[in-house]
């Protein structure tokens, strides 16, 4: 075999103690694309960050070229032949297109500041290569044409394009693009799918992390597919797609059941049972960040009693879409209604006193504060209604739903596990008296027994408060175990919906979380 390009050699990291990255090794070869792939948190990034030099691994070795990169800096790596774009884009606004890639360049001219200045004539015919060098990596990415135009007025997809230009214009041997489809449509992403085959054909090695699997799966050579830290499978697409490992990490273990799990006639009557009063209706909704619409034309229903998942892969729009329902994101246009009323324009503050309670991905609760403290936070717009002794006793039966913050309710937040800090943060948002609860990943980074324990919590809730759940959970057999419905989100679009049954075992499921199968 063709010694590695880049070897990555067991490297880990940890931020305050918690393991991010374990003992991770894998190697990219020359002329080859390999991608990073994996669920939400699993350590991608963190992983690219110690390969580009952002951050040193706390152990293991990052090698280029038979050469070793600890002690490199980030901005040395261009020299060695390594070349990095960002998932948020690096653009020069105020400069033209050509400007833009030309920047890559200056590393490599032999005048200094007064031959520039003075425009003497090796500065003079320097200036001139570049730009024919700037032109040929811009004709290359398909925006020659575009120039001189300024690059705040391309469109999104082509600003893409421009930065793996500019990346390119360094001549890298090996290419690090984070998240280059995402924000893209279809087409675009069809356009930078070829794009990157291409640089591969030029003779460039890519690692690539991205969301999109139908891409990842049509391009990759080799693909390495990371859990919690820890590296579960490397193979060829089609054997990463049929990977057990692989698709329990995405979607759950066949074997995995909830202890509260609930059976198909159980559901079926506990719906006959429901008083079908529409709680949520959603229609037409698209949501943007900037120029990148994210959204795209969303139609959701959830009714009283019930609890409902929304599914999908990283980068799906899962929680921005919670985000735009709960008036946290206002980039949106369409319709909301929330018992009837109409929410679209609403802030956040102003739609939890509707009886809408929202838990976020990262729970953001107040460390520094008591368990208690962390509590009264969330019933604090019902003081000028509720007496504080009304509140204390809903306090007192949230204890029996979580007997741990009782045990612990004059400990700070900070000093919680993660299981706890989630529990705190679902029993703030009860003690808002909603009646939905938005759920954002609550088992998310937690070990799986505790994740299992949250999602019992969860069904307790609907069946003994009657709470209505709108679900974002990773773990999609797991979340379909104690859920009525479920829609799938695929690139911003619901591509699937249905009872849970229905979605646990349909054909589909799998290729929403993993592309879908290419010949190869």
């Amino acid at each position: 075999m063709t010694a590695a390009l880049l070897q990555v050699e067991g490297i880990s990291m940890e931020f305050g103690g918690v393991r991010a990255v374990q003992n991770v090794s894998f190697s990219v070869q020359p002329n080859e694309i390999v991608a990073l792939i994996g669920p939400n948190g699993a350590g991608k990034s963190t992983i690219l960050n110690m390969i580009a030099g952002t951050i040193p691994p706390l152990q293991g070795k990052v090698s280029f070229a038979d050469q070793s990169l600890t002690g490199v800096k980030g901005y040395e790596y261009a020299s060695l032949g390594i070349a990095r774009t960002f998932q948020n884009l690096q653009i020069f606004d105020e400069m033209t297109v050509l400007e833009n890639v030309m920047i890559a360049l200056h590393p490599k001219t032999r005048t200094g500041l007064f031959a520039n200045g003075f425009k003497l004539p090796l500065a003079r015919r320097e200036e001139k290569k570049m730009v024919q060098t700037a032109r040929k990596w811009l004709a290359f990415v398909g925006l020659e044409q575009s120039a001189h135009q300024l690059a705040k007025s391309l469109p999104y997809g082509k600003l893409k394009q421009l930065e793996i230009a500019r990346a390119l214009a360094a001549e890298p041997k090996l290419l690090l693009l984070d998240e280059p489809a995402a924000g893209l449509n279809h087409s675009e992403t069809a356009k930078m799918a070829e794009l990157l085959i291409n640089i591969k054909d030029f003779g460039t090695s890519i690692l690539l992390v991205e969301h999109d699997m139908d891409m990842v799966m049509s391009i990759a050579d080799r693909i390495v597919v990371v859990d919690r830290g820890v590296k579960i499978a490397e193979g060829k697409p089609k054997e990463i797609q049929t990977n057990p490992k692989v698709i329990a990490a995405y979607i759950g273990d066949e074997n995995e059941q909830v202890a509260v799990g609930v059976s198909q006639k159980q559901r079926m009557n506990h719906k006959q049972d429901l008083v079908r009063e529409k709680v949520l209706t959603v229609k037409e909704l698209t949501a943007r960040y900037g120029p990148v619409e994210v959204l795209h034309g969303i139609e959701l229903e959830v009714y009283e009693g019930e609890i409902v998942s929304l599914l999908g892969s990283n980068g799906a729009g899962k929680t921005t879409l919670l985000n735009c329902l709960c008036g946290l994101h206002t980039e949106k246009e369409g319709v909301i209604q929330f018992h009837g009323r109409d929410i679209h324009r609403y802030p956040a503050d102003a739609i939890v006193p509707f009886g809408m309670a929202h838990v976020p991905e990262h729970r953001q609760i107040f460390t520094t504060l008591t368990v208690e403290d962390n509590l009264w936070l969330g019933a604090a717009h019902r003081l000028n209604q509720t007496s504080r002794a009304e509140i204390q006793q809903e306090m007192e039966e949230i204890f029996t739903l979580f007997p741990i913050l009782q045990e612990r309710r004059t400990q700070l937040g900070g000093t919680l596990s993660g299981g706890q800090q989630q529990m705190l943060a679902i029993s703030r948002a009860l003690l808002s008296r909603p009646s939905m609860l938005l759920l954002d990943e609550p088992s998310l980074g937690l070990a799986p027994l505790v994740g299992k324990e949250i999602l019992e919590m969860v069904k307790r809730i609907r069946d003994q408060w009657g709470t209505t759940v709108l679900l974002v959970e990773q773990n999609a057999k797991a979340a379909l175990e104690i859920s009525d419905r479920a829609y799938v989100l695929n690139t911003g679009r619901i591509v699937l919906e249905g009872t849970a049954d229905e979605v646990s075992n349909h054909p589909e499921i799998q290729s929403a979380y993993l592309g879908k199968t290419h010949l190869s």
